[in-house]
C-alpha cells in the first residue's frame, strides 16, 4: 500500500475545503469533482434528488423494532456511518445535511410549494418516519412546540442528526460550526416563541464562527468572512442585539468596500407632479479591491421577474431631474445582502 505524502495529503485537504466553499457559497468547485451523487446532487442545487440517492439512504438507516425515538435513532444511525472516519463519509453527512436544510427552506419559505406527501413517497429514508406527530415532537424545546403550518419538519429532524447531532464527527470539515448555527436558527424560525436552548447554542456559536480556520486558509476568505459577519447580523437582530447586528454590518460592508449613505435629489414620484421636490436615495459606492476573486455573475432568469406598478398616480420608478442620480453600478448578490442587512 503507497504512503500518501505530506503533499498528497495537503491536495486531499485543498480539495475538501473547496467542495466546503463551494457549498457555503452556493457555488459548483473550480476543480474536477469525482464525489458522490449525493454531493454532486446538493452542488447543482437538486436537493430532492440527492435525497433520493442509496448514500442518503445508508446514512438514515435506522432499526424500525427500535423502541428510541426518532431523533436519537437518527443520531445513532449518523454515527454507525461515520464509525470508519474517512473524510468522504463526512463529506456525505454534511451534504445530505445540508440538503435535507435547503429543502426545508424551499416548501416553507422561497418555493416552489411542494406536497409534503409527495416528498416523504420520493425519498426512501423518511418513509420510515412515525407520524407527523411524532415528528413534530422531535423537534419541541423548552416546551415550545413547532408552529402547526410548518412543511416536512421530517426533514428538519433529519438535518439535526447530521450537522448538530454528530458535528463533533464531522472533525475534518470546517465548516461544521458554521451548518450547525445555521440549522439552530432554522429551528428557531419554526418554533411558536423562542428557546433559551437554542439561544445559548447561538451565542457560542456566534463567537466561536469568526475565528474558524475557514476564513483564513481559503482564497475566498473575504468574501466568507463578509457572509459570516451578513448571518450573524440577522441573529443578532433577531434577538433585538442591534449594537452587534450594527458592528457585524459594518465590518461586512468594509470587507466589501461598500460606502452606503442616505441622499436626496430632485425629481417626481407622480404622473402629475408638476415640480420636482427632493427625494430620498440611497448613494452607494463599492471599491472591490478587497471582492476580486468574488466572479458570481447573476443571470437573468436567477432573478425575480420586474412587475410594474401601474398605479394610476405614481410613477413605476422616480423621475430624476438629473438621470444619474437614479443610476446604480451592478452589485454582487452578498453586496445588495449587505445593504439590505444596513
Amino acid at each position: 500500500m503507497d504512503v500518501p505524502t505530506s503533499e498528497t495529503m495537503a491536495d486531499v485537504s485543498n480539495f475538501f475545503k473547496e467542495i466546503e466553499v463551494s457549498l457555503l457559497m452556493y457555488l459548483e468547485p473550480q476543480i474536477e469533482s469525482k464525489t458522490s451523487d449525493l454531493l454532486n446532487y446538493v452542488q447543482r442545487g437538486l436537493y430532492v434528488k440527492a435525497l433520493q440517492t442509496s448514500c442518503a439512504t445508508e446514512i438514515f438507516k435506522i432499526n424500525k423494532h427500535s423502541d428510541k425515538e426518532l431523533d436519537i435513532a437518527l443520531g445513532n444511525a449518523v454515527e454507525k456511518y461515520l464509525t470508519q472516519g474517512s473524510m468522504d463519509r463526512q463529506l456525505d453527512v454534511l451534504a445530505v445535511g445540508i440538503a435535507c436544510i435547503q429543502e426545508f427552506i424551499q416548501a416553507n419559505w422561497t418555493g416552489p410549494p411542494v406536497e409534503e406527501s409527495s416528498i416523504l413517497d420520493l425519498c426512501p429514508f423518511l418513509k420510515e418516519f412515525p407520524n407527523r406527530e411524532d415528528v413534530c415532537g422531535c423537534l419541541v424545546l423548552d416546551g415550545e412546540s413547532v408552529a402547526p403550518r410548518v412543511v416536512l419538519p421530517h426533514l428538519l429532524v433529519a438535518a439535526r442528526a447530521a450537522l448538530c447531532i454528530n458535528e463533533w464527527r464531522l472533525s475534518d470539515l470546517k465548516s461544521r460550526g458554521w451548518w450547525c448555527m445555521r440549522y439552530l436558527f432554522l429551528h428557531q424560525q419554526v418554533l411558536e416563541e423562542k428557546s433559551p436552548m437554542i439561544y445559548n447554542a447561538l451565542r457560542k456559536s456566534l463567537k466561536e464562527l469568526p475565528c474558524q480556520e475557514i476564513f483564513t486558509e481559503n482564497a475566498s476568505s473575504g468574501i466568507l468572512k463578509a457572509l459570516i459577519d451578513v448571518e450573524c447580523a440577522l441573529v443578532y437582530l433577531y434577538y433585538f442585539d442591534v449594537q452587534k447586528a450594527n458592528e457585524c454590518l459594518q465590518d461586512a460592508s468594509f470587507i466589501t468596500g461598500l460606502d452606503i449613505s442616505l441622499g436626496g435629489a430632485l425629481g417626481k414620484r407622480t404622473r402629475f407632479q408638476e415640480k420636482d421636490i427632493a427625494q430620498l436615495t440611497l448613494n452607494v459606492k463599492c471599491e472591490r479591491s478587497s471582492m476580486q476573486d468574488d466572479d458570481t455573475v447573476l443571470l437573468e432568469h436567477d432573478l425575480p421577474k420586474d412587475l410594474q406598478l401601474e398605479d394610476e398616480v405614481r410613477l413605476n420608478q422616480i423621475k430624476f431631474l438629473n438621470v444619474e442620480d437614479g443610476k446604480m453600478q451592478t452589485l454582487r448578490p452578498l453586496e445588495q445582502a449587505v445593504i439590505f442587512g444596513n
